[in-house]
């Protein structure tokens, strides 16, 4: 299974470019599960069934854990890095959702407070993405509710981006990833991704995901 470079909607008129290796999955959980079945069936196709069942119950497992807790984000896609790099799983999704905020002028001292006094917190500041300003967050949490069925916690890292959009709509851009040996290089990679935000008009943009 290949998947190409391509672009995907992260709110209303706005996109981000995807790598390649990177799919993108409902998080309706009417759509979900088959969706996600009918990913792993075609990446799996021609492979031995009998062969690979933990590894597929492992990944649908996964996806559809990661695409719950986005649904519960208020996100309508998950996006996540699915082909291996150099033969190995790597661990990388993005989850895009847009809120408003009226009071907009007391927005950023909030929002330094709030991260700051967060103790996941180990890295804040304002940052360009693209060609707009974002309040940037990296976060290191241990989480043990990643799958439901499996409490034993596991170490994770988070980056996110808060843009504004417009007058009082702003975007939430939250990567993250369990993969912690590639710390270094997957913060690199979401900030690229997010470097690529650009607006598109809004009659041409599909709903946001």
């Amino acid at each position: 299974m290949i998947t190409r470079e391509r672009t995907v909607v992260v709110a209303p008129g706005w996109r981000v470019i995807l790598p390649a290796g990177w799919i993108s999955l409902p998080t309706d959980p009417q759509q979900a599960p088959r969706a996600i079945t009918k990913l792993v069936d075609v990446a799996l196709e021609g492979k031995p069934r009998d062969e690979l069942i933990t590894m597929r119950i492992g990944i649908e497992r996964m996806l559809r854990a990661q695409c719950d807790e986005a649904h519960r984000q208020g996100a309508r896609s998950l996006h996540s890095l699915f082909e291996p790099v150099a033969g190995a799983l790597v661990s990388a999704s993005l989850v895009a959702t847009e809120f408003v905020v009226e009071d907009t002028d007391s927005l950023a001292n909030t929002l330094l407070t709030t991260f700051r006094e967060d103790d996941g917190t180990v890295e804040i500041g304002f940052v360009d993405v693209g060609e707009h300003g974002a309040l940037r967050r990296v976060r290191e949490e241990v989480a043990t509710d990643l799958l439901p069925d499996q409490p034993q916690p596991v170490n994770t890292l988070g980056v996110d981006f808060v843009v504004r959009l417009d007058a009082t709509h702003f975007g939430l851009l939250s990567f993250g990833t369990t993969t912690i040996p590639l710390r270094d290089e997957l913060v690199l990679l979401f900030d690229a991704i997010a470097g690529t935000l650009h607006p598109v008009p809004v009659a041409a943009a599909p709903a946001a995901g």
